[in-house]
């Protein structure tokens, strides 16, 4: 399984009931209820299921992706690339290195094809990693090695913070091989 946001802050398939405490009692999410209907209709009842789904789906973004996406953006490596053929396998050395990521997903609440609120999260992620070569061919990341990573971030909805990782270790297992691997943008693609 493949590590993604949602299981970097969450080990359940649904939101923990103290995430779900946090969410519910969050002047956001008490407008959206307002907006939508009281607390005992289905309407209700359906829509805030609909919202931990969206958060999930917005969160099922893989965590090598967005190592990759950063990557992609390393001006050396970028010059590197630029003089490369598309057979030619490039290694590049990372170097022990820290990535910052920065989200703002949203989900909008419609009812009877009329938007009735929206929950802007923020979701703040640092991945620090101890060393790093990538296999690169035709503009493509084949396989990444790591020597190890430390994540910290936090999950919030206006003020309210919903998750938090604090110094977490992630386990790694040493190398990934990618398959088809995962393009690199080209030029202004970033």
């Amino acid at each position: 399984m493949a590590l993604t946001l949602w299981s970097l802050f969450f080990d359940e398939d649904g939101i923990p009931d103290p995430a779900a405490r946090q969410l519910e009692a969050s002047p956001k999410f008490a407008s959206l209820k307002q907006a939508v209907g009281h607390a005992g209709s289905p309407l209700w009842a359906s829509a805030r299921t609909a919202v931990g789904d969206g958060l999930r789906q917005m969160m099922s973004y893989s965590i090598t992706d967005l190592a990759v996406h950063a990557w992609a953006k390393h001006q050396e490596l970028r010059r590197l690339l630029d003089g490369a053929s598309p057979e030619k396998i490039v290694l590049f050395d990372l170097g022990d290195h820290t990535i910052t990521s920065r989200h703002r997903p949203r989900i909008d609440v419609t009812v009877a094809q009329r938007t009735v609120g929206s929950l802007e999260f923020d979701l703040k992620l640092s991945l620090t990693f101890k060393a790093g070569r990538l296999h690169i061919q035709n503009r493509r990341v084949m396989r990444f090695a790591t020597g190890s990573c430390r994540a910290e971030g936090t999950l919030k909805l206006g003020e309210v913070e919903l998750a938090a990782v604090r110094s977490r270790e992630i386990d790694l297992p040493g190398a990934f091989d990618l398959k088809d691997g995962i393009p690199l943008p080209v030029g202004g693609d970033q």
